[in-house]
């Protein structure tokens, strides 16, 4: 039986790429660094927000002098610029509105629980979920998995309980370190092959999204199916 549908949000609900690159070369501004391209800055993503500005650093060849500040620097511009160019993929409320009818809802991310929060509630979303495990919740994050044991249990559910659903390496791993059902949102930001994630299944329309997870509460759901 399922319970509960537990989501990813970067990459996988949101795209919000963009105000996390114009945060990186605001932060790089400041010191005078050279920008970095957005293509680069997507592929940091999936970490945290710590993750994402160490390896910004060092793809610019940069090692600063207080890294933990500067950390702390980008998180201040982060949330300052309000998430201006951060939106929902499509099809995404939908699908929330849809499933939410139906299961209780949760989200897993390593973005700091504060910027989460902010943005669920900025995009209308917030609503729709009763369990919000962040970064910066526990004392562990992604693909740690306790942080996924924590959202299922938020949400009413045990692990066998749930689907997950992400879009890259950390979430398939996170999957795999529980034994959670994996389905994978395949238009995020994963630079690997899809077949390496080994996903119970694959969507790249939100609107295949309930009758995926109705096949799935029904045992109906053939080995590893694509929908793309």
């Amino acid at each position: 039986m399922i319970k509960a549908i537990i989501f990813d949000l970067d990459g996988t609900l949101i795209d919000g790429g963009e105000d996390l690159h114009a945060a990186v070369n605001l932060l790089f501004a400041e010191e005078g660094i050279a920008p970095i391209t957005l293509r680069a800055v997507e592929s940091f993503i999936g970490d945290g927000i710590g993750a994402l500005v160490a390896r910004s650093y060092l793809h610019a060849g940069v090692a600063p002098e207080d890294l933990a500040e500067r950390i702390e620097q980008f998180k201040r511009i982060y949330a300052a610029q309000g998430y201006p160019l951060t939106r929902l993929f499509p099809g995404v409320f939908a699908a929330l509105r849809d499933l939410a009818s139906r299961y209780q809802l949760g989200l897993c991310t390593n973005k700091d629980q504060a910027h989460a929060r902010a943005i669920l509630q900025k995009l209308g979303i917030a609503e729709f979920f009763s369990m919000l495990v962040g970064g910066d919740t526990l004392s562990v994050r992604k693909p740690d998995p306790r942080v996924l044991v924590s959202a299922a249990h938020g949400c009413g559910a045990g692990i066998d309980e749930i689907i997950y659903v992400g879009d890259g390496s950390v979430d398939a791993a996170l999957s795999k370190a529980t034994g959670a059902m994996f389905f994978l949102y395949a238009e995020g930001y994963r630079a690997e092959p899809l077949d390496a994630l080994a996903p119970a299944a694959s969507f790249s329309d939100y609107a295949q999204l309930p009758a995926l997870v109705r096949l799935a509460e029904e045992g109906n759901l053939p080995g590893r199916v694509n929908q793309e």
